[in-house]
């Protein structure tokens, strides 16, 4: 077994429990802050008027809160407009019920292309493909203590 590799599978899990907040690292702070790479309230000031004219959304609290109210009504009176001919939405015992809904037939050629395409390709582990696709572009290069 390669180590590189395994380390890569290691490090990329830690990485995903790390950002889902499954995995801590205590006293992790003591090597990097990361308050210092947080925007400055000034940058902010600066920036926040031009994204929310970019995004079309509010930027004060007051707003942006009284703009989503003003759509959830409407979707809501959308959604109850719509109830009466709505199949997959029914009330039973005071309590709303949705019915799942119903897969969509497979597409003409369907069966044929994937019988193709299972003799014509090989199945590739994973880890086959992570090794094979690090040697053609070396993307481990990126990664780091």
């Amino acid at each position: 077994m390669d180590h590189r590799f395994l380390e890569l599978c290691v490090i990329s899990e830690v990485a995903n429990e790390l950002k889902s907040c499954d995995l801590c690292l205590p006293r992790g702070d003591k090597f990097r802050d990361y308050r210092n790479h947080l925007v400055s309230p000034e940058q902010y000031e600066h920036d926040v008027p031009i994204y929310g004219e970019r995004m079309g959304i509010a930027i004060t609290g007051q707003e942006f809160v009284a703009n989503l109210q003003h759509q959830l009504d409407e979707m809501a009176q959308k959604v109850d407009a719509g109830f009466p001919v709505n199949r997959q939405l029914r009330i039973e015992n005071g309590e709303p019920v949705l019915t799942p809904a119903g897969a969509r037939p497979d597409p003409e050629g369907l069966r044929e292309f994937d019988s193709l395409l299972k003799h014509y390709m090989e199945p590739v582990e994973i880890l086959d493909a992570l090794v094979d696709t690090e040697h053609w572009l070396h993307w481990t290069r990126f990664f780091g203590p």
